[in-house]
């Protein structure tokens, strides 16, 4: 890897590095958030500052009752930041808010839209309703993640994903932004499933793994080594 792609890589380490640490549950310091990440006093107040600025993280002071200046405690907020993810199918979309501990916070089912400007209209509804139904501002939905049939490319066509008319023929993700108004990941949705098993089921103890998916059409997601 060069070191241009080293760089740009740096700040998505480091973001994921913090927001693994306060995924935990407590509220930290900064320096306790710099021994737990190994990370630089600078580079950890520059992954908060962007975290604060999405609404990510909430402060409290806390008083010791000693001289000098009381510490700050930094958390995840619970409702100011959540995620909007969908799993799209060829028949259903399975769309829900979660939460930055991984808790559901409001799911809707319905059927696919057949073609790819009308899907992402259909996502951007979803996004609404659910925000509506877990009583969440529409400007805390900070992330979203997109699974959708196919071959995800570089420019953000996706081949292969026959179910839904014209993804291969625009950039989904940019269409997708625009409907979701916040940064979005699309990935395979199989791929997704992998990642899920090992999240969720401990999956990823057994090393290499393979998931085969039956539905609308057949996919199959390799782990290795976790």
């Amino acid at each position: 890897m060069g070191d241009a792609s080293a760089r740009r890589l740096e700040p998505v380490a480091s973001d994921s590095a913090v927001l693994g640490v306060l995924l935990g549950g407590d509220a930290m310091t900064r320096s306790q958030i710099c021994a737990a990440t190994g990370l630089s006093r600078p580079t950890v107040v520059d992954v908060l500052a962007r975290m604060s600025g999405r609404g990510m993280t909430e402060t409290e002071t806390r008083s010791l009752g000693l001289a000098g200046r009381n510490p700050e405690l930094i958390s995840l907020s619970p409702t100011r930041a959540v995620g909007f993810a969908a799993d799209v199918g060829g028949s259903k979309v399975v769309a829900a808010l979660v939460d930055f501990a991984g808790r559901v916070l409001a799911e809707r089912e319905t059927r696919t839209c057949p073609e790819v400007e009308q899907l992402a209209g259909q996502l951007g509804e979803l996004r609404r309703d659910l925000s509506r139904e877990a009583a969440v501002q529409l400007r805390s939905v900070v992330t979203a993640v997109v699974g959708l049939p196919g071959v995800i490319g570089a420019d953000g066509r996706i081949a292969h994903g026959d179910n839904i008319s014209g993804l291969d023929s625009r950039d989904v993700r940019a269409l997708l932004r625009r409907h979701l108004n916040c940064p979005v990941t699309i990935e395979n949705d199989v791929n997704l499933a992998g990642v899920g098993e090992i999240d969720h089921d401990g999956a990823g103890r057994a090393g290499t793994q393979v998931l085969i998916s039956v539905g609308t059409g057949i996919g199959m997601a390799i782990v290795h080594e976790g």
